[in-house]
């Protein structure tokens, strides 16, 4: 009896440590950092301990997978071509890059470090054969498409781009339209990532056989250039046994020819051959125009078929065109692709995602609307995004991971599920900290996290803590349910309230999330309605 009621006491003594470790609380995180590998000059130690000196307790690396630029002139574009490369996971190894980066999170078992890629999945070149001769072959040629910086005194005029293509000579499309993987843990993974330039996927189809036609070609010259050395008058050794054949002049001569019109088959037939090897063709490639949402799509689900993550990196860019040497790059925004692929984990509202995609009733609040009405199958979360090479700036972007536990399977469970939430600013000064953005769950009778779905009757109880630092700006804080801004308050300082929202519909759903002056993004909460009374 007397160890029972010591167990008892020893339980109730350790409930509320149970209970904190049970508590989400938020940890600060930083993605898109670049190291060595990707052409920064800091290595992955150096970098992360400058986050740790920022505070930061996840990381995650995303150095660009693959930094090339290739032309190729027809017929034989695998062999007569011109390629410029950077800095990238390819190329400084994939094995390499994930070992060092797995080795160091071995060595900070108090932090969460994590290995990632930015894919750069498609580009494509537009304008004429004669403009690559000119400018591809001139002395900045290509290289000058992958010089970082570059400048505003390189950025085209505002309506130069309207100019007619043939007067803009060659010109790259869309190189710096990127994803950012992570969560994905074979090297095979990155090496057979469907990209232009790591030409992949291969259509493996009957028609790849076509490319082997050089070869009934070779075999005909081998043919004619090695034939059979018959006698051309086998009836002489019959007369004159001793007699020695001669071949005509004439014979001799045409052996000549074959000889040599053989040479000029076989050196062709070998060519095309090794151009088109490996036989079959890559799926995309960079010489045939726009491909749409394809290729980006194509990638989508190759990481979501093996368990990782997938983000559209900066949707609302504003590089727009660059004079690169002779030549033009252009990207311009791409924030439609949030509502042309489907089934990616989520984008960057954060720095370059707020100009339309974040903004309410922007691109974000419409896939969210799809996917509460049905049209889409899952939803799809906000994170910030550093894009860090060097420099004293490490904190400015945030993706705050609301966790209970610092792990790496913690950590990509709440992106997966979307307990995070985006927060920028100048690294130097303190940022606010959202504790709790919940909705009360009637059917459960608990409060549902972000990305969580609650069932609601009646009012709809929001609670929001939020924890700013002394001494800030009027901020204005406001909820947006499809779309549409519902409420909104100035706030001062921290701030802790429970809001009912009078707010029902026929059965189905909806979402709230919660902006804080456009410089912290929280994602948001789902509500389904059982039963009710038509929206108001």
């Amino acid at each position: 009896m007397s160890k029972l009621l010591l167990t008892l006491l020893l339980f109730t003594a350790l409930a509320p440590a149970l209970a904190v470790g049970d508590e989400l609380r938020p940890v600060p995180g930083v993605i898109h950092l670049e190291s060595r590998a990707g052409g920064s000059p800091l290595t992955v130690e150096e970098v992360a301990d400058r986050a740790r000196k920022a505070g930061m307790r996840v990381v995650v690396f995303n150095d660009k997978f693959t930094n090339r630029v290739e032309y190729g002139l027809p017929p034989l574009r695998n062999l007569l071509k011109k390629s410029e490369e950077r800095g990238s996971i390819s190329g400084y190894g994939v094995d390499l890059y994930l070992r060092e980066i797995n080795e160091l999170s071995r060595q900070h078992p108090d932090m969460v470090i994590l290995p990632g890629a930015e894919v750069g999945t498609f580009y494509y070149w537009a304008g004429s054969i004669s403009a690559f001769v000119r400018d591809v072959l001139s002395r900045e040629g290509l290289s000058r498409l992958l010089a970082s910086g570059k400048g505003a005194e390189e950025k085209i005029g505002k309506f130069d781009y309207r100019q007619k293509q043939v007067d803009r000579g060659l010109k790259v499309v869309n190189f710096h339209k990127d994803m950012l993987v992570l969560g994905l843990d074979k090297a095979d993974d990155y090496v057979n990532l469907p990209t232009v330039s790591n030409r992949k996927p291969l259509v493996l189809a009957w028609s790849g056989l076509l490319n082997l036609w050089p070869l009934p070609l070779l075999v005909f010259a081998l043919i004619r250039l090695f034939p059979r050395r018959a006698s051309p008058y086998p009836y002489a050794l019959v007369t004159q046994p001793t007699a020695m054949p001669s071949v005509p002049e004439r014979s001799q001569t045409g052996l000549r020819r074959a000889r040599k019109s053989s040479l000029l088959l076989i050196v062709p037939s070998l060519l095309f051959l090794v151009n088109n090897f490996p036989f079959f063709q890559p799926k995309y490639d960079q010489y045939h125009g726009d491909q749409g949402s394809a290729p980006y799509q194509e990638l989508i689900d190759y990481v979501n078929a093996r368990g990782g993550l997938i983000f559209w990196s900066a949707p609302d860019i504003s590089t727009g065109v660059f004079q690169a040497g002779p030549m033009l790059m252009e990207t311009r925004p791409y924030s439609p692709e949030l509502l042309n692929t489907r089934n990616y984990t989520g984008f960057a509202v954060f720095a370059e995602g707020m100009k339309s995609s974040g903004l309410p009733g922007g691109g974000w609040d419409k896939v969210l609307t799809e996917y509460v009405k049905g049209d889409r199958e899952r939803p799809v979360w906000a994170i910030g995004e550093l894009d860090y090479e060097d420099g004293d700036w490490i904190g400015e972007t945030q993706t705050v991971f609301m966790l209970r536990a610092l792990n790496r399977q913690d950590m990509l469970a709440a992106l997966r599920e979307g307990r995070i939430y985006a927060v920028t600013g100048s690294a130097k000064v303190p940022k606010p900290v959202l504790e709790k953005f919940q909705i009360w769950d009637a059917e459960k009778q608990h409060w549902a996290e972000m990305g969580e779905t609650a069932t609601v009757r009646g009012l709809t109880k929001i609670k929001i803590e939020l924890v700013v630092p002394p001494g800030a700006e009027v901020r204005n804080l406001r909820l947006i349910r499809e779309g549409q801004v519902v409420w909104n308050m100035e706030v001062t300082g921290s701030f802790t309230e429970i809001i009912e929202l009078d707010y029902q519909r026929e059965k189905g759903m909806t979402y709230y999330r919660l902006d804080l002056d456009s410089q912290l993004i929280a994602n948001p909460v789902f509500c389904r309605f059982p039963t009710g009374r038509p929206a108001l």
